[in-house]
């Protein structure tokens, strides 16, 4: 993983309530996390900043923002916020990769091995939760991660928009380069 170097953060009356961090790689941004306290859960804080973020990261020169995240709760997060999913990252230990595992219709688009491990990366279909768990029962995957993407466009071009301000929250340091 890359230092981060792109951050916003939400404060009220000075205390920081979440953060969201990421790291710039040419035009692409790699969203690494976003933390909320959890006194302050579905109140969309997370969301206004995942916004705040995505405009941080448009100004940086960024045209796409990925990230991965586990099938769940955390997915219908970032599907509300209008993420994608594009790939599966599949982590099966070599032992238990059958032979033809290349063979099977699973839409492999790259593959890296790691010592014991072989991550495989599978284009996603329509139902990716389904998907997932089938990948997991076929491979006996170790995990499934789902990679999500946003297209966010370009700094020039785009109408900047300023924050949204919740009463209570609001949004100050909006982007530290390291």
């Amino acid at each position: 993983m890359r230092h981060p170097n792109l951050f916003v953060a939400s404060y009220e009356a000075q205390s920081l309530i979440g953060v969201c961090w990421g790291s710039l790689r040419g035009n692409e941004v790699i969203l690494h996390g976003i933390a909320v306290r959890e006194e302050q859960w579905r109140m969309g804080i997370g969301s206004q900043l995942l916004r705040r973020f995505e405009r941080e990261a448009r100004k940086a020169g960024a045209r796409r923002i990925s990230l991965g995240a586990p099938l769940g709760e955390v997915e219908a997060f970032y599907v509300k916020n209008g993420y994608k999913p594009c790939l599966l990252r599949v982590r099966v230990e070599r032992e238990r990769l059958p032979l033809d595992y290349r063979e099977k219709d699973h839409a492999i688009v790259d593959e890296r091995s790691y010592q014991n491990t072989k991550v495989l990366y599978v284009k996603t279909i329509d139902d990716h939760v389904q998907q997932a768990e089938e990948l997991t029962r076929t491979f006996g995957a170790g995990d499934v991660i789902c990679i999500f993407e946003k297209y966010v466009g370009h700094a020039q071009g785009l109408l900047q928009l300023q924050p949204t301000e919740q009463p209570g929250s609001v949004l100050r340091y909006p982007s530290i380069s390291l």
